[in-house]
């Protein structure tokens, strides 16, 4: 089952979308995003969901160090986020985002972009293992 690591700092957020993709995937969530690499030492994320806009450390802060990681450097990430500004989408793509939603969350969409991104992901991790 493809691991998801979800890190927001608003619980409900969390709680929702952990209702809605635990059927199909095993959903980690993390409200205190400073945490993320205490974390990532137990579990290792086939897609990252984000917020931009965190407190402390935010999504954009995390993107460079997921993808310094060994193993992350290609590993999904969707950013969901209220303030769905250009300047925003923009920053998120730059810094290596594969995905950019805004809240509130469209159940129907998250799952698609996710199937979408996870299946492209497994495809090159497997090329890359012939």
């Amino acid at each position: 089952m493809p691991v998801i690591l979800a890190v927001d700092d608003n619980p409900s957020i969390l709680k929702s979308i952990n209702f809605f993709l635990r059927e199909k995937y095993s959903v980690s969530t993390l409200p205190d995003p400073k945490k993320i690499m205490e974390l990532l030492k137990m579990i290792t994320p086939d897609l990252f969901i984000l917020d931009c806009n965190m407190p402390g450390i935010n999504g954009f802060d995390l993107v460079p160090m997921i993808r310094g990681l060994p193993g992350h450097e290609n590993t999904p990430i969707i950013f969901l986020t209220g303030d769905g500004t250009d300047k925003n989408l923009s920053e998120a793509m730059q810094l290596g985002a594969s995905d950019f939603l805004v809240k509130p969350i469209d159940e129907v969409l998250l799952r698609e972009r996710i199937a979408s991104h996870l299946a492209d992901f497994i495809m090159r991790r497997r090329i890359r293992t012939l």
